[in-house]
């Protein structure tokens, strides 16, 4: 019988489409280098994906073997095991960790010892964050240091989506208040930088547990972006989620970490292939009255696979309520829900992005903070 070449111009597309939604995005990098059909379906493949949650293998592996001490073999594994995962090129890159680790590990400081592992693995001109709250879930599933691992959010390079990422440390913003420098003009210029009529604030903050000066610095310049955003953008025009952490590490593309470690983030991503959505939810109302109110606000926002839910709940150190996170997922079975239990004591910031109103900014302890981020196929 004549065996007969195929002619890989002539498959199919919904066939192709249908195997390379299944790729990583490094093998669709190699994918498309095939023939012209191959390399449309693979572009058409890359602009369907949003932000991508995974689980990374972080301290025991990495931390505790010293990553940059390991042989050639084993770190280039580690890369491609990261690789593999991967289904977007990252522009933004978030890990999130409950500050814990395993007893064979040795760590002070978690998450400066995320962000330095992690930057052999780091694709080119991603900006890494981690933060500490003192929990953390995906979906229904508890994700911490002591199971070894750690939640990662990326955030994908796609045309028309916007990132403005802006950080600063303890030094500087005490400097602007005693020196009136343009530390704050600067930030918000660059956060502003992008005229879009729709823009998405996360704005993140180092709690200072016994240093009031520092404290109250740190209050007034979070305050002071607040408002700077307030006077920007008209109510209804902007999303809004973050507060105060227990900890915050920031690592921007080609550096290498060291321990002067940030102090306060802020984010804006903006572009006509992304939509975001906010609300503030009180934590003394019934499950009933939880269900309602995010029923309504489900019906003014789009969701699809591909969207990321950003849940902030307060909570006591020792104990960690996850009850309430089923009212949240059952509402919101699309997508990927990522909880934050932070301290009680953190300030949590929000805004209903459906309301008209001018001052509904809250920024109370008593409060979940929810966002919502879809991105258009």
């Amino acid at each position: 019988m004549e065996v007969r070449e195929i002619d890989t111009e002539l498959i199919l597309f919904d066939v192709l489409s249908d195997i390379f939604k299944h790729l990583s995005i490094y093998d669709l990098t190699s994918a498309s280098e095939v023939c012209k059909s191959w390399h449309y379906t693979a572009k058409r493949e890359k602009l369907k994906r949003g932000p991508q949650v995974i689980t990374l293998q972080a301290l025991e592996d990495l931390v505790a073997t010293r990553f940059c001490a390991v042989g050639p073999r084993v770190k280039n594994q580690i890369v491609e095991d990261l690789k593999l995962s991967l289904r977007i090129r990252p522009r933004l890159g978030i890990f999130f960790t409950d500050g814990k680790y395993p007893s064979s590990a040795d760590c002070d400081n978690v998450v400066y010892e995320i962000c330095k592992t992690h930057r052999w693995t780091r694709p080119k001109d991603c900006f890494y964050i981690a933060i500490e709250t003192v929990g953390v879930n995906i979906d229904d599933n508890p994700v911490g240091g002591e199971k070894n691992v750690t939640a990662a959010l990326f955030f994908p390079v796609i045309p028309q989506v916007n990132y403005a990422i802006t950080e600063t440390n303890t030094h500087s913003i005490q400097q602007h208040f005693t020196s009136n420098d343009c530390l704050l003009v600067n930030m918000t210029q660059k956060l502003f930088d992008f005229k879009e009529d729709q823009v998405c604030f996360i704005v993140l903050m180092y709690k200072w547990q016994d240093e009031p000066l520092y404290e109250r610095y740190h209050r007034k310049f979070f305050n002071k972006i607040l408002e700077s955003i307030k006077i920007r953008y008209k109510p209804s025009t902007y999303a809004l989620w973050g507060g105060t952490v227990n900890d915050i590490f920031t690592l921007a593309p080609g550096t290498k970490p060291s321990y002067n470690a940030t102090s306060f983030c802020a984010i804006s991503i903006s572009g006509n292939n992304v939509e975001t959505w906010s609300i503030m939810v009180d934590i003394n109302l019934s499950n009933t009255e939880i269900e309602s109110k995010l029923k309504n606000f489900k019906n003014g926002i789009n969701l699809n696979d591909s969207s990321i839910i950003l849940l902030m709940l307060p909570s006591n150190k020792e104990t960690i309520d996850r009850s309430k996170l089923k009212v949240f997922k059952v509402l919101f079975p699309k997508g990927k829900l990522l909880s934050l239990f932070n301290d009680k004591n953190n300030v949590m910031i929000s805004v209903d992005s459906t309301s008209n109103e001018n001052d509904n900014i809250f920024h109370y302890s008593h409060f979940y903070a929810l966002l919502v981020l879809s991105y258009k196929c």
